[in-house]
């Protein structure tokens, strides 16, 4: 397998942010985690425009700031996902993409 597209997320609920966590970073990292033990080279990753904040009215560039004490659970959760996967990628032979989408339906 040349690749794994992670495309999966909690974020419709207002009630389970301990779900919204532990589905997103945690979920997260196990599959990153499995696809390398696996042999996978490339684990592309969906993260969220919403780690640049709400109120942009326009889209947010790659460069822009993302608030790792944002107090929401799907943003923060996203957030905590990107880093901990960014700091597995470093010692390793493999690539990881982040792509921080706006939303889809």
């Amino acid at each position: 397998m040349d690749a794994v597209i992670h495309l999966a997320a909690l974020f419709r609920t207002f009630t389970d942010n301990e779900g919204i966590v532990k589905t997103n970073r945690e979920g997260s990292t196990a599959l990153a985690q499995a696809a390398y033990e696996a042999g996978v080279k490339r684990f592309v990753f969906t993260s969220t425009s919403n780690v640049y904040g709400s109120g942009y009215h326009r889209p947010a560039r790659e460069d822009e700031q993302v608030d790792i004490n944002d107090p929401r659970a799907y943003s923060s959760s996203k957030i905590a996902a990107e880093m901990e996967l960014i700091n597995m990628q470093q010692n390793r032979d493999s690539t990881s993409v982040y792509c921080a989408l706006a939303r889809l339906w």
